[in-house]
């Protein structure tokens, strides 16, 4: 039985190994998760330009009014590479709180942070 006020059980998914959230933040401090020019950020981000970004290799979301280039985090989501594609080039906060509102994106997410919703 779900906790009151929990969102329905989500399913378990097997990552690849090497994908834990641990090799997570190794990979953050190691590579360029942010895939923009340095001298770029923090971006300002439309709606439009959001809705460009919804490929597996290009795939940003807006969490909070800030935008995250999630494309190095998906083989890393603990929820599968699948649930993630209906968020893609789109404002995720609503179904994000809704399954996730006890987690701290902002610290799993740091390094993907590209700029703010305009």
């Amino acid at each position: 039985m779900d906790a009151p006020g929990a969102g329905p059980r989500r399913q378990k998914v097997s990552l690849k190994p090497g994908h834990s959230a641990m090799d997570w933040e190794q990979c953050k401090k190691k590579t360029n998760v942010k895939g923009i020019d340095p001298s770029y950020f923090p971006l300002r981000v439309d709606k439009e330009e959001l809705s460009r970004h919804k490929g597996l290799d290009d795939f940003w979301i807006c969490l909070g009014k800030k935008v995250y280039n999630l494309t190095a985090y998906l083989e890393y989501h603990p929820g599968g590479v699948e649930i993630l594609k209906n968020c893609a080039g789109k404002d995720a906060t609503s179904i994000f709180n809704k399954y996730h509102r006890w987690v701290n994106y902002e610290r799993i997410l740091d390094e993907c942070f590209i700029g703010f919703m305009v």
